[in-house]
């Protein structure tokens, strides 16, 4: 019994150290998602992205602490401890499992909704003032820069004229048709190739639409393509921590559920050898009075 109690305890105690690293780790991923990622939500029109994003975050915060105070409890065996961690336990599997669903749930809204929030939000917040839509312009410049792509679909640069950044101009002779964002980006000498072409070419797009000569100063692949394929590779990442750390969590639960009780046996066992040699001890006396 003894023997099963330590090797119980032994991986119980590696458990919550690889755990301790886990969740240093989702931490650092949800924080990176976060910090890098999250500007998207702003042109594809779902929060969940950013909600899944902050759940993770919060759940590898609480597997930091709940595996420090496992630890505790575990080497201590302490059985209040071992309850609470039980509960923080669940409260964990709980999180990261929700987590994971919403992440799902956000890959399948990308087909169903994304186009049409990208096309949406460029035409009504693109250039146009007040927060959020400021925020939304930034995040438009930022992934047609990163990305290397300009507008919703390939050759969609029309959508601008729909726009605050483009009505603003309308009394000006040399409009700017896209924003310097959607023009190529070299990245050897860290700037723009021709913004004036690119803006207002005259022979060909983005101004004139009709024309075949093709603007080489201007990205003609749309954005939709490449932010759903960069999105559904890091909701994946998202995926796949929170389902396979929610599968490692129902072991631990196993696993703590089992050692609380070989700790309570093993307690109530010396507290009943305990008894019986204090009533061995009080009998003798007795005896020996007599």
């Amino acid at each position: 019994m003894a023997f099963s109690t330590g090797l119980m305890k032994l991986i119980l105690v590696s458990f919550c150290a690889l755990f301790l690293i886990a969740g240093i780790g989702i931490a650092a991923v949800s924080i990176w998602s976060i910090a890098d990622k999250i500007f998207l939500s702003h042109i594809i029109g779902s929060q969940l992205f950013s909600v899944a994003s902050y759940f993770l975050l919060i759940g590898g915060i609480v597997v930091v602490a709940s595996s420090i105070l496992g630890l505790i409890a575990i080497t201590r065996k302490n059985r209040i401890l071992i309850i609470v961690f039980f509960i923080l336990l669940l409260v964990i599997f709980l999180m990261l499992f929700i987590g994971a669903i919403m992440a799902v749930v956000f890959q399948g809204e990308l087909e169903d909704q994304m186009q049409n929030s990208m096309a949406e939000s460029l035409q009504q917040k693109y250039g146009a003032r007040g927060t959020e839509n400021v925020a939304a312009t930034e995040a438009w410049d930022r992934v047609q820069k990163e990305l290397g792509c300009c507008a919703v679909r390939d050759s969609d640069w029309e959508l601008y004229q729909n726009t605050m950044f483009f009505r603003e101009q309308q009394h000006y002779e040399q409009k700017k048709y896209v924003p310097e964002t959607c023009c190529v980006y070299d990245k050897l000498i860290g700037n723009y190739k021709d913004v004036k072409k690119c803006q207002n070419f005259g022979l060909g797009p983005p101004d004139n639409l009709q024309s075949n000569i093709k603007n080489n100063f201007l990205y003609y692949n749309g954005c939709y393509a490449s932010a759903k394929t960069f999105l559904e590779d890091h909701s994946g990442i998202l995926v796949a921590i929170g389902f396979v750390f929610s599968i490692t969590m129902i072991s631990g639960l196993v696993l703590t559920i089992f050692y609380f009780r070989r700790v309570v046996h093993a307690q109530n066992e010396e507290r009943k050898h305990r008894y019986t040699e204090e009533d061995a001890a009080k009998e003798a006396r007795e005896n020996e009075r007599l």
